[in-house]
C-alpha cells in the first residue's frame, strides 16, 4: 500500500535516478517477486507502450517466493538511520530527493530535537498539491504540539512528555455523538485534549 504522495516521490525518483536496481522475477512460477511499485510507476510513464526491462532472475519454489517477497519489503531488515548524521544531509540534498515525505520524517525524527518542518518549507516540492496537503498536516500535528506545551506550561507541570492516543469507535454514530459532546467538527482529525477535558471533565 502506499500514497498518492509516496507514489509521485518514488515517479520522481524514477525519473531523475533510473531504474538504478533491478526487478526480481522468478523463472519457476513467473511471478514478479520485487518492484511492483517501480513496475507501475514506469507503465503509467510508457503510457502503455511496450517496453523492455533488465531483472533479477531467481529460479526458487512458492514458499521461497513467499518468503523472499516480505523479505524484500521487511523494515526490520534494512536497520535504521543513523539521524545525526542523516538530519546534516538535508542541508545539502533534500528529503524528497531522498524519498522521505514530510509526514514519515516528522515520525522518524520525533523527540530526537531536529526541527524537521523546517527541512521540507525551503523546498521546491515534486508533486506541489501532494507535498503542500502533507505539509498542512505536519503544521496540525506542530500546532497541537506547541499548545499541549504551552497547556501544559500553564498548568505548571514538571514534566516534558508528549501524549498522543488514538481513540477508536464502533459505529461513526458514537464517534459524531463524542465530538458533538465536545463541540468539535465531525471532521476533526486530531482532537485538542483540552477541549475534551473542559467537556467531559477529568477521567477517572
Amino acid at each position: 500500500m502506499s500514497t498518492k504522495l509516496e507514489d509521485d516521490l518514488l515517479a520522481e525518483s524514477l525519473r531523475t535516478s533510473g531504474l538504478v536496481e533491478p526487478l526480481i522475477w522468478n523463472k519457476r512460477t513467473g511471478t514478479l517477486v520485487s518492484g511492483h511499485r517501480r513496475l507501475k510507476q514506469i507503465d503509467a510513464a510508457e503510457k502503455g507502450l511496450d517496453y523492455s526491462l533488465t531483472v533479477a532472475m531467481i529460479d526458487v519454489d512458492d514458499q521461497e517466493e513467499m518468503a523472499l517477497n516480505v523479505k524484500l519489503n521487511n523494515a526490520d531488515l534494512t536497520g535504521t538511520f543513523d539521524l545525526a548524521k542523516l538530519a546534516p544531509m538535508f542541508e545539502a540534498i533534500s528529503p524528497e530527493r531522498m524519498g522521505f515525505t514530510p509526514m514519515s520524517t516528522e515520525m522518524m525524527f520525533d523527540g530526537s530535537g531536529f526541527d524537521v518542518s523546517t527541512m521540507f518549507k525551503k523546498l521546491e516540492p515534486v508533486e506541489a498539491p501532494a507535498v503542500k496537503s502533507a505539509l498542512d498536516k505536519l503544521e496540525e500535528i506542530n500546532a497541537l504540539k506547541r499548545r499541549r506545551k504551552e497547556y501544559k506550561e500553564e498548568a505548571g507541570a514538571a514534566d516534558d512528555s508528549r501524549l498522543i492516543t488514538h481513540l477508536v469507535w464502533a459505529t461513526n454514530e458514537e464517534r459524531e455523538s463524542f465530538l458533538d459532546r465536545c463541540s468539535l467538527d465531525v471532521n476533526e482529525k486530531f482532537v485538542d485534549g483540552r477541549a475534551v477535558y473542559l467537556a467531559l471533565g477529568p477521567v477517572t
